[in-house]
């Protein structure tokens, strides 16, 4: 018994290699379409693993990074200088929409009011954050290379590549209230927030998370 539990188990492991191993080619061929930003849609392009990976855009400039928001829709950064975001709708019933004026070459973009399109703009090709919507500010000073930011209540927690930190920004002023990090972070770029409050910053300086 004990024998053929091994078998199935290594078999099982061979399925999920083979599996894995067909969804990148599965990435691979869809990445490689190119036409203006809009929804895939092409019966040719869809792929077999529908359930976990699917194209909703396509021929973004330089997509950084992707926030979901109420009701559906998803603003996805572009770092291109000339676009800033898009907010793409999956299910297709919007289309894709840009989303200016804000900060060019965007790295991060974080929804902070659905109701109110309040977005939060982190550019680190041009050192700033800037806050949308009802209320506005743009940082452009005492941020190095600034790459991607969370919001808790009211403070967001920007990335700091150039200084290896973490910057508390108030979201009402822009203002910063200070920074951790200093000495254990040498170029953090990504940055999640648990459930229960704990941060995880990944440092591309360290390797480490």
């Amino acid at each position: 018994a004990a024998t053929r539990a091994t078998a199935d188990a290594q078999a099982e492991d061979h399925k999920i290699a083979a599996d894995i191993k067909e969804l990148h080619s599965e990435i691979a061929r869809l990445s490689r379409c190119v036409s203006s930003p809009s929804f895939l849609k092409a019966p040719s392009l869809t792929p077999r693993f529908s359930h976990l990976v699917y194209v909703i855009a396509k021929n973004l400039k330089s997509p950084r990074s992707v926030s979901a928001v109420r009701g559906g829709s998803v603003i996805v950064a572009d770092s291109d200088e000339d676009e800033a975001a898009y907010r793409v709708w999956p299910d297709g019933s919007r289309g894709t929409q840009s989303l200016l004026p804000v900060t060019k070459g965007a790295t991060a973009v974080v929804p902070l009011d659905d109701a109110a399109g309040a977005l939060l703009v982190v550019s680190s090709r041009d050192e700033c954050v800037e806050r949308t919507g009802s209320i506005t500010w743009k940082r452009t000073k005492g941020l190095f290379r600034p790459d991607s930011a969370v919001v808790i209540g009211n403070t967001a927690l920007v990335t700091e590549r150039d200084v290896g930190c973490v910057s508390r920004l108030d979201l009402v002023t822009g203002r910063t209230m200070g920074t951790f990090g200093e000495g254990k972070l040498r170029n953090p770029r990504g940055i999640a927030v648990f459930p229960i409050g704990e941060i995880a910053v990944a440092d591309e300086g360290t390797k480490l998370v």
